[in-house]
């Protein structure tokens, strides 16, 4: 019994020292100074408690080492992104410590909680990666089915009714002509200047919004109606884009073989340009067959008469653009 006293944690059997660690991290008597022994991390990143007979315990700052690390965000604003923690806030031990991410692209820092992010290469990485996406795929199958039927409608609608309404239309024409020759000079103008507007080819490239590759010739047709998100625009009509599905970066793509991609109604949109440039609001509603659309400004609250070609779903923070 004497010769065992004095020994403290390091004559304890190997089944103890587990239980031990069970309880909060190993840390032997009579010393003031050494790391912490603790569990390692499990592969998904998360903090385990228990270890295998065949494990050994790390330093609690080994355990934890994200400082330094290459993450994906997979919660949050910034979710999707990549960053590089450059320091750790708060107690290992609680569930809400945050780390101060730094974005590789636009090299903003940001506080994050810790459960907020995942190693590149990691499970829990790759379930996120794995439900993104699962969603993608809904959504795009929801969005396919809702303009399958809108379409399905019109083309009905239009073989019903489009030709009583197109001659009450040419009736009241020719009876404003000669009234209203004026006028009628005015709208001809009017027509001149958007037709002329639509001829030149304007630099309509905005961060944050999302657009539609078009061209079938690009990258082999493997992007044709994809959709993404504008990352950052490199020059006047030139842009990085992040495809929705695969949240691939794509670089060096020209305005040309793209298109802006129009949200359901109610949904944000950005005037890209003419009279009612960096208006951001509301789409009220959308005529698909009239290329037109209203926007219920969010700053003024006015409706606003655009054409769809004018606007595109704005995904960033309305503060980024002053609202």
């Amino acid at each position: 019994m004497d010769g065992k006293k004095g020994k403290g944690l390091e004559g304890m059997p190997r089944k103890m020292l587990k239980l031990f660690s069970m309880l909060g991290g190993l840390e032997e008597k009579g010393r003031n100074s050494g790391p912490q022994l603790v569990a390692p991390k499990g592969p998904d990143g998360q903090t385990r408690h228990v270890v295998g007979i065949d494990e050994k315990l790390v330093p609690r700052e080994e355990a934890n080492g994200v400082v330094g690390k290459v993450v994906r965000i997979v919660g949050g604003r910034h979710v999707g992104l990549k960053g590089k923690v450059v320091s750790k806030l708060g107690d290992d031990s609680k569930s809400s410590s945050t780390v101060v991410l730094k974005l590789l692209r636009s090299g903003e820092e940001f506080t994050v909680g810790e459960d907020e992010v995942a190693e590149l290469g990691s499970v829990k990485e790759e379930n996120y990666l794995r439900k993104l996406q699962e969603a993608k795929v809904r959504g795009s199958k929801d969005d396919r089915r809702h303009d399958e039927r809108r379409d399905s409608w019109s083309c009905w609608g239009s073989g019903k009714k489009d030709e009583g309404i197109a001659d009450r239309r040419n009736n009241k024409k020719r009876n404003r002509e000669g009234e209203r020759g004026s006028e009628t000079k005015h709208d001809n103008g009017e027509l001149h200047r958007r037709e002329k507007e639509r001829s030149e080819p304007v630099s309509w490239l905005t961060s944050h919004i999302r657009v539609r590759i078009v061209s079938k010739d690009y990258r082999g047709g493997k992007l044709y109606l994809k959709k993404g998100e504008i990352v950052d625009v490199v020059g006047p009509k030139t842009c990085d884009i992040s495809i929705d599905e695969s949240r691939e970066l794509i670089q060096g793509v020209k305005q040309d073989i793209l298109e802006t991609a129009i949200p359901r109604r109610g949904g944000p949109v950005l005037v890209l340009y003419g009279k009612h440039k960096g208006v951001f609001g509301n789409l009220v509603e959308r005529d698909m067959e009239k290329e037109t659309g209203v926007v219920h400004d969010a700053d003024g609250h006015a409706l606003l008469n655009v054409r769809l070609e004018q606007i595109a779903e704005y995904l960033g923070d309305p503060s980024y653009i002053g609202y």
